[in-house]
């Protein structure tokens, strides 16, 4: 077996653009293991010192972590020139399999587990919101903007921890998310976190309100088709009653799920202490309390250490990279009933090693996302910041067919069915869900082919998703399918400079 240091590697679990992560083992003296999670900076990052930077501001943040509801960061290290994180490991699994475990036979998980459970999770989010800087007292004002039933752990005993830090925020931090960066699962984040706005620890207040709900439901608060209609429903919707979905539900308990998922959130719980002094007063009152040994027997009776994850806490997450560089590292395998927004939606364009391997290219990237490649007025930014979010199109000239391309004119029915589906993806790109956005186009182009519109607002979207490559495969195909559009000289100019600046990277 390879060796990392002080660390045996085994299974390779995980890889992204990124970083890798490895079953590992930790030999002490006289033949003493202990078994780890190793997470590992890719080759090609290791000398990239903007990576390298942020990687350790992560280890750094989550080292300061230490409580017993949160899984820990054993070391920070460096091997060989090989940056790597060592993480507990949890014998155990993730509420979400626990979850769909007891959903698979037909049941529901009883409201005292329920309340425990996100009892737990509460202190870990109490203790996480409270920390303050080691070296200079100043809180951190942590938020941890990944709130899930998959960053919920559930240990053999029925201890319940809080993972995933990777793209938790403190405001003394050096690096900060770009403008129309959306983090997080879209189903679990509040109404201020779709919308882009500053958050705080009421952000994840929300979130684990909405895993109550769903542990007490067995079923998400807002029903939507698609992502556009999820994003409508959080921001401008009111959810389903949970009394509704399961109407044995306890009054105190809607009541506390209620409150924290109030949309305005001056109107939530002002911390997570107070939802949980209201939990273990509604586990009192109801006469059911709940300890590790209970939870300990309920993972054993759905989910058998036989049908368990191999490290359901450490699944490759995606990790802060350069600004505007190569793909980020992403989870190799994400739940099917997740959406993901922007950086942390997996695809497998984004982890193949071919693009793994694709240097960076900071300055294409910047160039490709420049144009306002669907709405009126271009803009083009070199300086490598984030680009906007894609103005509205301009919908008086959404197809056109040149003499001699080969295509198959659509019928009508067609193009109504695309514009329906360039119309959905527009709407996800004014509230930054570029990856959903994605989704819409490529679809639009499965139904019609020779759509202009849609590869060019797919070449802006590929742009903004850090894939140029594709950005630009797509504004060329625009340009042949319509070459007298008035988007055209502004799009060959930035083909033209992406070029060059290819050019130069090699």
């Amino acid at each position: 077996m390879a060796r990392l240091g002080k660390y045996e590697l085994g299974q390779r679990i995980a890889r992204g653009g990124m970083a890798e992560v490895f079953l590992a083992r930790l030999e002490w003296a006289r033949g003493l293991e202990k078994a780890v999670v190793v997470k590992r900076i890719l080759p090609q990052w290791a000398a990239e010192p903007r990576f390298v930077e942020m990687f350790f501001s992560e280890a750094q943040l989550a080292s300061q972590l230490s409580h017993p509801n949160i899984a820990q960061i054993i070391e920070f290290g460096e091997s060989d020139g090989a940056y790597f994180l060592a993480m507990e490991y949890v014998d155990g699994s993730s509420l979400r399999t626990l979850f769909k475990a007891i959903r698979a036979r037909g049941e529901r998980m009883p409201f005292g587990h329920c309340a425990r459970i996100v009892a737990s999770a509460c202190e870990a989010l109490a203790y996480a919101h409270d920390l303050t800087d080691s070296k200079t007292g100043r809180p951190l004002q942590l938020v941890h903007r990944d709130v899930s039933p998959d960053n919920i752990l559930i240990s053999a005993a029925g201890a319940v921890k809080l993972a995933d830090f990777g793209i938790a925020k403190a405001v003394t931090q050096s690096h900060h998310t770009k403008t129309g960066v959306v983090k997080g699962k879209l189903p679990y984040m509040s109404p201020e976190q779709v919308r882009s706005e500053p958050l705080d620890r009421r952000a994840d207040i929300f979130s684990l309100g909405v895993v109550l709900y769903e542990l007490v439901a067995g079923a998400k608060p807002y029903d939507g088709k698609n992502e556009l209609d999820l994003v409508q429903a959080i921001v401008l919707k009111d959810r389903i009653p949970l009394s509704s979905r399961r109407p044995d539900t306890p009054p105190e308990l809607e009541r506390i799920v209620s409150r924290a998922m109030e949309r305005d959130r001056a109107h939530r719980y002002s911390d997570c202490r107070v939802m949980h002094a209201e939990l273990e007063q509604f586990l009192i009152s109801a006469g059911q309390p709940v300890s590790a040994f209970q939870i300990a027997e309920l993972l054993e009776r759905y989910v058998p250490p036989g049908r368990r994850e191999p490290r359901p806490e450490v699944r490759a997450r995606k990790t802060p990279g350069p600004p505007a560089a190569a793909p980020e590292s992403v989870r190799e395998e994400e739940p099917t009933d997740t959406h993901q927004s922007e950086w942390s939606a997996p695809t497998r364009e984004r982890t193949a090693p071919r693009e793994a391997r694709r240097p960076p290219w900071p300055l294409i990237v910047a160039v490709l996302a420049g144009v306002a490649a669907i709405g009126g007025g271009a803009a083009l930014f070199l300086g490598g910041g984030a680009a906007p979010a894609p103005a509205e199109a301009t919908p008086s000239r959404p197809r056109v067919a040149q003499p001699g391309t080969a295509r198959i004119d659509a019928g009508r029915a067609t193009v109504e069915e695309a514009r329906k589906l360039f119309e959905e993806g527009k709407q996800l790109l004014k509230v930054r869900q570029y990856q959903a956005a994605q989704g819409a186009f490529l679809r639009c182009l499965e139904v019609d082919q020779g759509n202009g519109e849609c590869h060019l607002a797919l070449g802006s979207t590929y742009a903004r998703l850090r894939q140029p490559e594709k950005g630009a495969q797509h504004y060329r195909e625009f340009l042949r399918l319509a070459p007298d559009h008035d988007r055209a000289p502004e799009v060959t100019r930035l083909l033209q400079e992406y070029e060059a600046q290819k050019t130069r990277q090699k």
